[in-house]
C-alpha cells in the first residue's frame, strides 16, 4: 500500500490555490470515521441464502476539513471515502469500495459477499479473517478508522467458468470461459460474436450477472450490473479475457494462424464452416514437429470500441494441451509444437468450440460460399408489398456477408415509414415466419421494435438482422463544448433527411456529426477533412468557411459515404 509524507498545509494551500496579503490560509486535516461496527463478527454464508441480507456495516461521519478563511470554499472533491477489506492485517494489500461521502453504512447480500471473498482469494469452504476500515483519502494522504475483524465462512460455488450470453436473450450462449491455473478471478476462452458491436453479459456459475458499469466504460466488468457489455467493431473469431476481481474484461481478433513448417509459414484463416482455424500443410518426413503462431488486435479499456481503432498487437501461440487437444496462451513464439507422424498433405483444422485439432488427408478446399455485394433497405407499403422510397444503402463490415446501415422508421405506426425490405443484388428479404429478426423470402416486411433512427447489422452468413437504436444525432464541437446535449438534428418527413440550426461561435478543431446509442461512447463520428460535402468516419474534422449561425441538411440514406450541406444563415 503505498504511504506518503508530506506537508499537508503546503499541498492544501495549493489546492485551494489561494494566498491572502502574503499570508497562508490554514486547512485542517479531516477526522476519521467514528464508532465502525458490524451487526455480526461471525458470519456463516449459506448457498439458500445469496439473496438475503448477510452483513451491515454502520458508522458515523468524520470531522470535515476546514479553512482558517471562512470566504474561502474547499473544493467538493477534496476528500474521498472509501471502504478497504484485506486478508492481511497490516493490509499489505487489499480491495477497496468507493463510498459516497455523507454515506453511513454498507450492506451486503449473501452473493455480494461471497464476490467480495473471491476477489480476495478466499474460495474454500472454512473460516477466513477479514480485516475492514473506512479511509478518507486527502490529496495523497489516507487517514483511517479503527479496523474491524470478521470471520466468514463462504459457501462452496462453482467458480470454474462463465458464460458470455446475448443481452436480448440471456438463453443464448455465445461462448463459455474457464478458469486456468486455478484462478476464480480470471476467465478465458474463444468465441464468435454475430458482428461487431455484440451486446452481452457475462454469467458466472453462481449465476451472477456481471455488465457494464454505471458509466457505461468500455470492458468494465461489474457484479450485479444491469447495463450490458459490447465487443469492439471488429468481427469474427476472438479470444475473451473476463477478470472479475479487477472488474475488467478485453478481448482479441484473432482472423488468422500462422503453422511453421521447417521455416516456412503457411497461414490458416478462420472459417465459420469449418468451426475454427483451417488450411491445407504438406510436410516431407514422418514425426514434423510444427508451431502455430499469430499475432491478434487486442480491445479493452484503454482502447475503447470507437470504429476505425487498430487495438494493441497480440503475440499469441497455440499449444499442445493433451491428446489432441490445444490452448492459447499469451506468447510470441513457443517450443511447444504439434507433431504429424507421417509425410504427407493434410487439410489441418483447430476447432475454437471444442479446442481440439485434427488432420484429414488431402487438400479440402473450404466450401464455395457467395454473399450479396450490394444491399439496401427499402420502404414498403404498411401491410403490403408495394416498394416505397430507398431507406439506406448499407456498407459491408470487415466480414464478408455482414452489411450495417441506419434506418429511420416513424414513431407513428400508422404511417408507411414503420416496414422495410432488404434489397440484396436481386433477392428481396424480409422476415419470414421464423421471427422478427430472421431474413427469408417472402413472409412478412420487416419492422423496427424501436422508433426514430436505428442502426441495422444485415448478417447473410446467419440469415438474420439486429437493431441498436441511435439515441443522440448532434454537432459537436469546441463552440458547444463537444456536447451531444446540445445542437441535436431532427428528422424532416418530406426531405428524409436530417436537420439543424447551430451558431457556430467558435471554430478551433472543427466540427462532426457524432450519433450515439444508449453505451454513450460516440458510437458513429462522421468527418469531412477534404470539405467535399462526403462524410466518412476517418480523416479530418469538418471546419466551416467562417464563424456563424449555420443551417446542417444531413442525408444518411448511404451509411458509407452520406452527405451533408450548410448553409450560412445570420
Amino acid at each position: 500500500m503505498k504511504r506518503f509524507i508530506y506537508s499537508i498545509l503546503a499541498v492544501l494551500v495549493f489546492a485551494v490555490s489561494c494566498e491572502k496579503d502574503g499570508d497562508k490560509l490554514i486547512v485542517t486535516e479531516p477526522g476519521a470515521p467514528t464508532e465502525f461496527s458490524a451487526s455480526s463478527s461471525e458470519i456463516v454464508l449459506s448457498s439458500d441464502g445469496v439473496d438475503a441480507l448477510a452483513l451491515s456495516l454502520f458508522w458515523n461521519e468524520g470531522a470535515l476539513p476546514e479553512v482558517s478563511d471562512p470566504t474561502v470554499a474547499l473544493p467538493d472533491d477534496l476528500t474521498n471515502l472509501s471502504m478497504q477489506f484485506s486478508a492481511e492485517e497490516d493490509f499489505a494489500s487489499y480491495t477497496e469500495m468507493y463510498l459516497e461521502a455523507d454515506q453511513t453504512s454498507l450492506q451486503f447480500t449473501g452473493s455480494e459477499l461471497s464476490q467480495l471473498l473471491i476477489k480476495l482469494g478466499m474460495t474454500e469452504v472454512q473460516q477466513y479473517i477479514v480485516y475492514v476500515r473506512l479511509a478518507v483519502e486527502m490529496g495523497e494522504k489516507y487517514i483511517y478508522s479503527d479496523v474491524l475483524v470478521l470471520k466468514i465462512t463462504p459457501y462452496a460455488v462453482e467458480t470454474g467458468w462463465m458464460q458470455i450470453v446475448s443481452k436480448t436473450d440471456v438463453t443464448d450462449v455465445l461462448a463459455t470461459l474457464y478458469c486456468k491455473d486455478a484462478t476464480p478471478t480470471l476467465f478465458e476462452g474463444f468465441a464468435v460474436p454475430s458482428g461487431g458491436w455484440y451486446n452481452c453479459f457475462f454469467i458466472a456459475a453462481d449465476g451472477t450477472q456481471w455488465g457494464c458499469n454505471a458509466d457505461w466504460t468500455a470492458f468494465s466488468l461489474v457484479a450485479n450490473s444491469e447495463n450490458n457489455c459490447w465487443f469492439a467493431e471488429p468481427s469474427g473469431c476472438q479470444y475473451v479475457y473476463a477478470d472479475t476481481a479487477n472488474e475488467l474484461w478485453w478481448h482479441v481478433n484473432v482472423p488468422t494462424v500462422n503453422v511453421n513448417i521447417d521455416g516456412a509459414p503457411v497461414e490458416l484463416k478462420y472459417s465459420k464452416s469449418a468451426g475454427g482455424y483451417s488450411g491445407t500443410i504438406t510436410t516431407s518426413a514422418a514425426n514434423t514437429a510444427i508451431t502455430v503462431t499469430g499475432t491478434g488486435a487486442r480491445f479493452d479499456i484503454t482502447t475503447g470500441t470507437d470504429a476505425g481503432i487498430a487495438g494493441i498487437p497480440y503475440p499469441f501461440c497455440l499449444v499442445p494441451s493433451g491428446a489432441g487437444s490445444f490452448e492459447f496462451i499469451n506468447a510470441e513464439s513457443t517450443t511447444e509444437s504439434f507433431v504429424i507422424e507421417n509425410a504427407g498433405t493434410y487439410t489441418l483444422t483447430f476447432n475454437v468450440y471444442d479446442y481440439t485439432w485434427g488432420l484429414k488427408e488431402g487438400a479440402e478446399e473450404p466450401p464455395v460460399v457467395t454473399y450479396p455485394e450490394n444491399v439496401a433497405m427499402y420502404y414498403y407499403l404498411k401491410d403490403g408489398s408495394d416498394q416505397l422510397g430507398l431507406a439506406c444503402q448499407m456498407a459491408e463490415t470487415a466480414d464478408e456477408g455482414i452489411f450495417e446501415g441506419f434506418v429511420w422508421t416513424d414513431p407513428n405506426w400508422g404511417t408507411n415509414y414503420t416496414n422495410f425490405r432488404f434489397h440484396a443484388d436481386d433477392v428481396v428479404y424480409s422476415s419470414n415466419s421464423e421471427g422478427q429478426y430472421v431474413l427469408g423470402e417472402g413472409g412478412w416486411n420487416s419492422w423496427s421494435s424501436n422508433s426514430n433512427l436505428n442502426y441495422v447489422v444485415a448478417d447473410f452468413t446467419t440469415m438474420t438482422w439486429s437493431e441498436t437504436q441511435v439515441t443522440k444525432i448532434a454537432v459537436a464541437g469546441d463552440f458547444n463544448s463537444r456536447s451531444l446535449d446540445t445542437d441535436q438534428f431532427t428528422f424532416n418527413m418530406e426531405t428524409g433527411k436530417w436537420e439543424v440550426e447551430c451558431d457556430i461561435t467558435y471554430i478551433e478543431w472543427g466540427i462532426q456529426f457524432v450519433l450515439d446509442d444508449a453505451n454513450g461512447a460516440w458510437r458513429w463520428k462522421y468527418m469531412d477533412g477534404d470539405m467535399d460535402g462526403t462524410l466518412s468516419m476517418e480523416g479530418g474534422n469538418i471546419m466551416p468557411a467562417q464563424t456563424g449561425k449555420y443551417k446542417i441538411v444531413l442525408d444518411l440514406t448511404s451509411f458509407s459515404a452520406p452527405t451533408y450541406t450548410m448553409t450560412l444563415i445570420d
